[in-house]
């Protein structure tokens, strides 16, 4: 049995962290110039940010909302409600391989159908990914404002970007 922690990287005890843990924190606006992301090369640097719980609301979100797998099962993708971060761990090695730091929350994630690449959106112009080869990138869609959920091509060569009205493929090559 494996547990999981969403806190921050500096906090989680040695092993439960992959051997080298990858950072992600996202830069630029998107639509202004382009968004992308910046390696954060020490888990001491980083800023994770909370959203502060709205206990007003009846139905507050809170926790973990999203947990996924990759295609064949050695990644899970997970996204914690308090926090515009996504988490992926290794369960090869029972550890937290990378975190993505957003600065919006994540509105939809989804793995490619076959292989280890995750989409996903923060309600912004922007379709980012993530592959452990690659690490984390943004591909903006101008004609999209916002950018609410996302659907693999069932071959994994290009993703449905779907806005409120409109939508675009995005290919990956």
């Amino acid at each position: 049995v494996c547990e999981y922690a969403h806190t921050h990287p500096k906090l989680l005890p040695e092993s439960s962290k992959c051997h080298e843990l990858n950072i992600f924190h996202e830069v630029g606006e998107p639509g202004v110039g382009g968004t992308g992301f910046s390696t954060v090369e020490n888990a001491e640097d980083l800023s994770l940010p909370v959203t502060a719980v709205d206990d007003t609301k009846v139905n507050p979100k809170i926790g973990v909302s999203v947990a996924l797998f990759s295609y064949d099962g050695r990644f899970l993708a997970t996204k914690n409600d308090n926090m515009p971060c996504l988490f992926v761990w290794d369960i090869t090695s029972a550890g937290l391989h990378s975190v993505i730091v957003l600065k919006q929350a994540t509105r939809s994630v989804r793995w490619a159908p076959n292989e280890h690449v995750l989409g996903f959106v923060a309600g912004t112009n922007a379709v980012y990914f993530w592959s452990p080869d690659e690490g984390a990138r943004a591909s903006v869609v101008e004609e999209l404002p916002q950018i609410l959920s996302l659907q693999w091509a069932p071959d994994g060569a290009s993703i449905l970007a779907l806005a409120s009205s409109q939508c675009a493929i995005v290919s990956l090559k």
